[in-house]
């Protein structure tokens, strides 16, 4: 299984999101006004919104490289080293990665993604 390249930077720490994916809660409401719920599902997966400010050319280069190749944008699962709670996660790509050029005297981009557990 293919692993996320380390960067130079890491990532954004303030502009991190963690959620779950999918509520799996489905609820009815009777006429009498009470409320049923159960759940659709047992495994509740979650979902990371991970935000890069600062990526060289270069990182730049191997994350579309690894999206685009590697993991198919999204087709294949990958590792993923979560900072904050220093472990490894199996993941794949929710949608495609964000790129933006920051103007300045080095160029930078700034890089955001969706990773959803597996």
């Amino acid at each position: 299984m293919s692993t996320f390249p380390t960067l130079t930077y890491p990532p954004e720490a303030t502009d991190r999101t963690e959620e779950v994916a999918l509520n799996p809660a489905l609820r009815t409401t009777t006429e009498g006004g009470y409320v049923f719920t159960r759940a659709k599902f047992t495994n509740v997966k979650r979902v990371w919104h991970e935000h890069y400010p600062i990526v060289t050319n270069a990182d730049k280069l191997l994350i579309a490289t690894f999206e685009q190749v590697t993991v198919l944008c999204g087709a294949l699962a990958f590792n993923w080293y979560d900072y904050q709670t220093r472990t490894t996660i199996e993941v794949r790509f929710v949608d495609k990665v964000k790129y933006k050029r920051v103007e300045g005297p080095n160029n930078y981009w700034d890089v955001e993604f969706d990773v959803e557990e597996t």
